[in-house]
């Protein structure tokens, strides 16, 4: 770097600082859609595949057996909110006269400028940190007031400038002022110095670490969650000194604090003498299982086998250690499972506690691949009934991906899964909402369940028209059902759209949104008058074009399914899989996921609908079984109207020229006698000839075409 060039990147840096140290401005604070999985995806195949399960899940698991009084701090912004919770303490101190400078303001500003100072630093590079000159604290340190603050910015400055010695010194300076002096940074001192062991590789390490907790425990002020995290800190220095018990130990208290697993034990290779030491240890072998049924272990991505040598090396240690029977058996078991052997699988089953979440759901499994409908839903629910009793506790998700479930969640899909194969409608259509997939529910309360019985479960919630939601309904991703009233909503407006699917408007209307009521009312009203064959044909065909208007325009709103075929859940946008396309055989295959290379497998017989299933699917199937059927619908009434009204009307020309449309791109078969119709019964209308001229319907934006086909609605009102 050139002479000029060096003193200007020197002089940079230092105005940067600068202007942070004099400052008194305190500092301030494309994707597609996402859906919930379908569990019911591929027929439900979800109930024989591998989990993916996760190291952060099962490890809190395990560090139940670890509790401690702390608890983690896990921020957003760490170093904003760090760095205000210091600007906070310092207000508390001031406020409580536990130092008493002769200028509060003044104090508040050194002090603020001293920890912007202490961030900023931080964001600097090395060599940024080079170019500053010597003496660019000298004002600030001159303008602060003496303190245990002080101290620890003093320290910590000392630490980032790499002067560790320095910056323990006086962290034990602030640790030597007297109890009442030190309340707010005496933890961060001890912990940091901590820190300062670890990077050091001081024998001591620990002490301070300990230090920390007592006296966050004594009540000192700990508002960062640092005793906790000493955890992860004393867990590193442990692992490398080897000691793997102690390690594994720190990890599991840091994790029953809430924070997540920072991976720092495991073995170093599959070798029988590392993995040996592994598993003799009660605690290192549920850590290391784990690690691999996670699939963490060697990288795997989530949902991955996996590795078989991996896994056979780990089952050789297990047998060479003499290992049968442990809490963690069922993980052993699961493991196998993954792998497809399952012989080995119900081996360690066997091993495993047998009244436990994870033991009975694996059970579930087993059951269920053998063909065991029975078995596999009474091994689900108890399994359920299980983690009701013992919940898991909640944990930061670091690891979760988005479209991944929690164990429970998945659990009860699973169930319902069994359920509906068994066959227990109702049991099925509870665990999917507890679940909180609608969508899956949706299933049974539009294909399995009778009217009568959807008609008992909804009633059955607790619900006022008030808790309707007014917005006009548009899809965004916060609209999926979430609470119990929007659930409940959700589900009434699916019972009314299935009573008015089968013409009962007037039960359905109590259950409709009251936003959607007028348009039901104008459907039904429309269809009534137009079916009346005691009025004038006129009268009746311009009343069906009304409803056939309400059933294209309104039809997903007043009509459409939840699920497929209109997929209303998704605002008719989106669809997914149809579970009776797969659960009736019209799907004979389906695609293995966890293939190396893309294939097809035999449909499994334990998801194949039973003769309950079957018989209410073809009681349930919709007429026609499109998406978007009511369109079809809106099609047909349309062509009712046309009937009732004369040759070479306008009328009669406009109604077969926008209804044709309809369906023209989507379904021409159902098109077509639209078109047939405009050109024979329309030939002296100017839309009939230049359909004729086109062979085809005429676009919408010719002139000739109305506007609003609401304005033939004169004569039918």
């Amino acid at each position: 770097m050139c002479a000029r060039n060096h003193v200007l990147h020197r002089a940079t840096a230092a105005l940067a600082l600068t202007a942070l140290l004099f400052s008194t401005t305190l500092p301030g604070t494309a994707c597609g859609p996402w859906f919930p999985r379908q569990f019911l995806a591929q027929g439900g195949l979800s109930l024989i595949e591998m989990p993916t399960f996760f190291a952060e899940t099962e490890l809190s698991l395990l560090a139940r057996d670890y509790p401690t009084p702390f608890h983690a701090v896990i921020d957003a912004l760490p170093e904003q909110r760090t760095e205000e919770r210091d600007g906070e303490d310092f207000d508390t101190a001031l406020a409580a006269g536990e130092f008493l400078p002769p200028d509060w303001e003044a104090a508040r500003r050194a002090h603020r400028r001293t920890r912007g100072a202490v961030r900023q630093y931080q964001e600097l590079t090395d060599e940024e940190r080079r170019d500053l000159p010597p003496d660019f604290l000298d004002q600030v340190r001159k303008d602060v007031f003496p303190s245990e603050f002080a101290d620890y910015h003093q320290g910590f400055f000392e630490f980032s400038l790499g002067h560790h010695a320095e910056a323990c010194a006086i962290w034990e300076r602030l640790l030597a002022r007297p109890e009442e002096e030190r309340h707010y940074r005496s933890v961060d001192a001890a912990f940091m110095i901590g820190v300062l062991g670890c990077v050091e590789d001081w024998n001591d390490a620990p002490r301070w670490f300990a230090l920390a907790r007592d006296l966050a425990a004594r009540g000192f002020a700990d508002d960062g969650g640092l005793a906790a995290a000493s955890y992860g800190r004393e867990s590193e220095w442990h692992f490398r000194r080897g000691d793997l018990r102690a390690a594994a130990e720190c990890d599991m208290h840091g994790i029953f604090s809430g924070y997540a697993y920072r991976g720092s034990v495991g073995p170093k290779d599959d070798s029988p003498a590392e993995l040996a030491k592994f598993a003799t240890d009660p605690l290192l072998r549920e850590i290391h299982t784990s690690q691999l049924l996670a699939g963490l272990s060697d990288g795997y991505e989530f949902g991955e086998k996996p590795n078989p040598n991996r896994l056979k090396a780990w089952l050789g240690a297990l047998e060479k250690a003499g290992i049968r029977e442990f809490p963690g058996a069922s993980r052993v078991a699961w493991l196998c499972y993954g792998a497809a052997d399952y012989d080995g699988a119900r081996r360690w089953l066997e091993r495993a506690p047998q009244e436990s979440s994870r033991s009975l759901w694996l059970a579930g499994k087993l059951a269920a691949r053998d063909g065991k409908r029975e078995e596999s839903l009474r091994a689900y629910s108890a399994a359920v009934r299980l983690l009701d009793i013992a919940p898991e506790r909640p944990l930061q998700h670091t690891l979760l991906a988005i479209e991944d479930d929690t164990t429970a969640h998945r659990l009860n899909a699973e169930q319902a899964i069994a359920a509906i194969g068994a066959p227990e409608f109702r049991t099925a259509f509870d665990a999917f909402m507890r679940s909180g997939h609608l969508v899956d529910a949706a299933y049974v309360a539009e294909r399995l369940f009778t009217i009568e019985e959807l008609r008992e479960v909804v009633t059955r919630r607790p619900w006022r028209d008030e808790w309707a939601d007014e917005r006009e309904r548009e899809y965004r991703e916060e609209d999926q059902p979430g609470t119990d009233e929007q659930q409940t909503e959700a589900l009434r407006w699916l019972f009314a759209r299935r009573l008015a699917r089968t013409g009962r408007y007037e039960e359905a209307r109590a259950y409709f949104p009251p936003l959607w009521r007028p348009a039901l009312d104008r459907y039904a009203a429309a269809l009534h008058r137009g079916n009346d064959t005691s009025l004038p044909a006129e009268t009746r065909a311009l009343a069906l074009w009304d409803a056939a208007l309400e059933a294209r325009y309104h039809g997903i709103e007043l009509l459409g399914t939840e699920a497929a075929p209109d997929w209303f859940a998704y605002n008719g946008e989106y669809r997914e899989d149809d579970p009776a396309d797969y659960r009736l055989e019209a799907q004979p295959v389906v695609e293995d996921r966890y293939a190396a290379s893309p294939k097809h497998i035999a449909f499994p017989a334990v998801l194949k609908a039973g003769p309950v299933e079957r018989a209410r699917l073809g009681a349930t199937v919709m007429t026609p079984d499109r998406r978007f059927h009511y369109r079809y619908r809106a099609a047909t009434i349309a062509m009712e109207a046309a009937r009732l009204l004369p040759d070479d009307d306008s009328r009669l020309a406009a109604i077969l020229n926008l209804a044709g449309r309809w369906m023209a791109a989507r379904d021409p078969e159902v098109a077509d006698p639209f078109y047939q119709a405009l050109e024979s019964r329309c030939a002296h209308t100017e839309l009939g000839r230049k359909a004729t001229a086109r062979r085809w319907f005429v676009d919408e934006n010719d002139p000739a075409v109305p506007d609003r086909p609401e304005a033939l609605h004169g004569a039918g009102q």
